[in-house]
C-alpha cells in the first residue's frame, strides 16, 4: 500500500510545483512545498522502512503524518488548492495505508502479548 502512496505523492507534488513556478509569489504554494518536502524526505521513507520490519506503529505514524501534511497544505488555500483532486487522492490512499498499519499493529498485540 505504501507503493501506492509513493505513486500518488509525485502527482500532487508536480501540480504544486507547476503552481509554484507559475505564481512565484503564491504564499500558500510556498508553504506547501515544506509539507511536501516532509512527505518525501521523512514520512514516506519512515513507512517504507517500517512496514517490512513489522514496525506497524511507526508505519502508521508515517502515513498519518502524510495525511496531516496534505491536509495542512490544502487548508492554506481558500476553497482548496488548484491541485485538490490530486491531494484528495493522496490523502485517501494514505489514510487507507495508515488504517492497514493500525490493524496490523493491533493484530501484533494479540500474537505478542
Amino acid at each position: 500500500m505504501v507503493d501506492v502512496v509513493k505513486a500518488k505523492a509525485p502527482e500532487a507534488n508536480l501540480r504544486l510545483q507547476e503552481l509554484f513556478d507559475k505564481e512565484l509569489g503564491n504564499l500558500p504554494a510556498q508553504n506547501c512545498r515544506v509539507n511536501y518536502y516532509d512527505i518525501f524526505r521523512l514520512d514516506i521513507p519512515q513507512a517504507v522502512e517500517a512496514f517490512p520490519k513489522g514496525d506497524y506503529k511507526l508505519a502508521e505514524l508515517g502515513m498519518t503524518n502524510v495525511v496531516a501534511n496534505v491536509d495542512s497544505c490544502e487548508r492554506r488555500f481558500s476553497g482548496g488548492s488548484p491541485f485538490k483532486d490530486e491531494s484528495q487522492a493522496l490523502h485517501d490512499v494514505t489514510y487507507v495505508a495508515a488504517a492497514i498499519a493500525k490493524v496490523l499493529c493491533s493484530w501484533g498485540s494479540f500474537t505478542n502479548p
